[in-house]
């Protein structure tokens, strides 16, 4: 990809300082700084890790995490600068500067330039940070090495990334059984960095491996309660596990503890909330829809498949029109044009001569942020009509059915109650089998060709993610959203083989290890 190249053309040099690894401990100020080359961090990677390897080991359990009184966990105490910095923390903090700088959005960076941007990445936090416990300096490392390996073709870094992460898991398996480290925030920090490991590098091509770090690290923060992150480092890790969480309750079709209660409110004790945060308040209810639709598949009665199905239609309606009052909030705050449309300079084996481009346009924005928030409002948008459309489709193909209609009473409490049968009216009216017209429901109108609309702008704006403005991290958040237009185009009325050759060809060249990881996990 375009993108990968301009990363090795960069060459990862940054303004930065770095002493010989047998040079004597000594302060480090930002005065002492100079240019730092990629030749210098290969040839200086045995400095990484110390101790022995070992294999993985699983995520938290509940059971260890919890506590008599969670939330009255003592807090980590203020991180003061050290009079000397050994050798080995100095050539780390360079390391996560030199990934900070290269492999994160400008934005991500440099937080609170946008109104509209979420909060700044937890790595930015870090690396702020003079010291780090084992664990989360062993996963810091991890991260930033197996990054550059992968970019350099660095074998011997690769193994080196490998042999500091199963070092990270020992470290964060004796925190996690240590109460006095147990909820402390390096704690949790490790668990995320663990995390975005699996997630990026997934060592072995284990999806599961990704799935376990993150539900050990929701774990560690639901024990740790919602007043623990209020600001700092506990609040953008808090935030950047509610961005995972709106793509695994996607994926996974399940709720957390997060969409609900003081988890809305407590961790915004120190701040207000900006857009972004009041869009993913939004999406974090939108697999509620999942879990609803998953329930009527289990039921055989069909008053209750009715009455369900009704209720998702309810909760779809809401969650478009919060939606929807979002996005009009989300326009005002902006000066200039959401995005415009150029060329797409993609080719794909899904291009035809007769045919041309399957996607020939892509979506440009003003920031990344702005980028970054638009298709989460089109994956919000594309869920909610999706399974709008789903809903009206088996509604009427339930109150349509003869056998149906024979087989059900009239469940209606009196004739006039069955001649008004609105969306808005009480359940014993709305589901009366017998006398449900669909006609009564409130008509779809665009929403029903999310497939040809809000589906394409998605894809249209991967392009935009992966080049250069995007680094390591647009590449990496790309996929799941192509995952999720993969998947409801799978089930959509009409033929999208062109649209869905693109997408598998888009994962295979993002993520090039995408088909063996999923025949593992088949």
């Amino acid at each position: 990809m375009p993108h990968m190249q301009a990363e090795e053309n960069k060459g990862w040099r940054r303004e930065a300082h770095m002493r010989a690894p047998n040079e004597p401990s000594s302060s480090v100020t930002p005065a002492d700084r100079s240019g730092l080359e990629l030749s210098q961090l290969v040839e200086l990677s045995p400095m990484l890790s110390r101790g022995d390897g070992g294999s993985e080991l699983s995520a938290p359990r509940r059971s260890e995490l919890e506590a008599p009184n969670a939330r009255a966990y003592q807090m980590s105490p203020p991180t003061f600068l050290p009079h000397h910095i050994t050798a080995r923390n100095a050539f780390r903090q360079q390391l996560l500067d030199l990934f900070v700088v290269h492999h994160l959005p400008e934005e991500a960076v440099n937080a609170g330039r946008h109104r509209t941007a979420g909060p700044g990445h937890w790595l930015v936090h870090l690396s702020k940070l003079p010291d780090h416990p084992p664990s989360l300096a062993n996963a810091l490392l991890a991260i930033c090495s197996s990054r550059l390996a992968r970019f350099r073709g660095h074998r011997a870094l690769e193994y080196e990334s490998l042999f500091l992460f199963t070092g990270s898991l020992r470290e964060l398996q004796v925190a996690i059984r240590n109460p006095s480290t147990r909820y402390k925030t390096e704690t949790l920090t490790t668990c995320m960095a663990l995390t975005m490991y699996e997630f990026s590098e997934a060592p072995g091509l284990m999806k599961q491996a990704y799935t376990r770090h993150y539900a050990g690290a929701m774990a560690l923060m639901e024990a740790r309660g919602a007043a623990a992150h209020a600001d700092g480092l506990d609040h953008s890790v808090f935030q950047a596990l509610r961005l995972h969480t709106v793509f695994q309750g996607i994926k996974q079709r399940s709720t957390t503890f997060l969409r609900h209660g003081d988890w809305l409110k407590l961790p915004w004790a120190s701040t207000r909330k900006n857009i972004y945060d009041r869009l993913l308040d939004i999406l974090l209810q939108v697999p509620t829809l999942y879990v609803k639709a998953d329930v009527i598949e289990r039921e055989s009665s069909p008053r209750e498949i009715l009455d369900g199905t009704l209720d998702i239609v309810r909760l779809a309606w809401l969650l478009d029109r919060r939606l929807s009052q979002w996005f009009a909030k989300f326009k005002s705050l902006l000066p200039g044009p959401m995005y415009w449309l150029e060329l797409s300079g993609i080719d794909s084996i899904a291009d035809s001569a007769d045919r041309g481009k399957v996607f020939p346009v892509s979506f440009k924005f003003p920031a990344y942020a702005i980028g970054q928030t638009i298709v989460l409002y089109w994956i919000g948008l594309l869920i909610v009509h999706h399974e709008l459309c789903e809903s009206y489709r088996n509604i009427c193909a339930l109150t349509e059915a003869p056998r149906v209609q024979e087989a059900e009473i009239c469940t209606c409490p009196s004739r006039e109650a069955s001649e008004d049968t609105n969306l808005g009216k009480a359940s014993e009216i709305s589901t009366c089998v017998c006398h449900f017209y669909p006609s009564t429901l409130p008509p779809l109108g665009d929403r029903a060709d999310w497939a040809t609309t809000t589906a394409r702008n998605i894809c249209q704006s991967m392009e935009y993610f992966v080049d250069d403005r995007g680094r390591g991290l647009g590449s990496a958040g790309t996929v799941p959203r192509l995952m999720i237009v993969q998947k409801q185009w799978k089930t959509a009325p009409g033929d999208y083989q062109r649209e869905l050759l693109w997408i598998q060809d888009m994962l295979n060249r993002l993520q090039p290890t995408n088909r063996s990881r999923e025949e593992q996990s088949a």
